[in-house]
């Protein structure tokens, strides 16, 4: 069931964002917030994609935003958004995107006293 992986503090619904940077920050932040990642996270999942491009859009209109787990994950954790207007990743085959899931992998967490 969804909301075994999912909490609803870690849904956000209908966002308004400028564009496909702010929707990974926007989207990371129940997941920040509630300690699952560390800020660098956040950047390190824009940075995959200003280096490799938009391969996180892994279907029309999906984004599975993801870096590396030592780039700054705590703990596993999901967090989902959908945005109030369609945003370009810069994927001919699948943009726009409307919604987007940043979620940090299990493999290799760091422990909070690892920083």
């Amino acid at each position: 069931m969804l909301t075994d992986i999912v909490s609803p503090d870690k849904i956000l619904l209908h966002q308004s964002v400028s564009d496909w940077q702010q929707a990974i920050t926007v989207a990371a932040k129940p997941l920040l917030d509630s300690k699952y990642i560390y800020p660098e996270y956040i950047t390190a999942m824009i940075d995959a994609v200003k280096n490799y491009g938009p391969y996180i859009v892994i279907a029309k209109g999906v984004a599975l935003a993801h870096a590396r787990s030592e780039d700054g994950v705590k703990s596993m954790g999901l967090s989902i958004m959908t945005t109030k207007d369609p945003i370009n990743f810069g994927n001919p085959e699948n943009d726009p995107v409307k919604i987007i899931f940043p979620g940090p992998g299990r493999d290799r967490a760091i422990s909070p006293s690892a920083q």
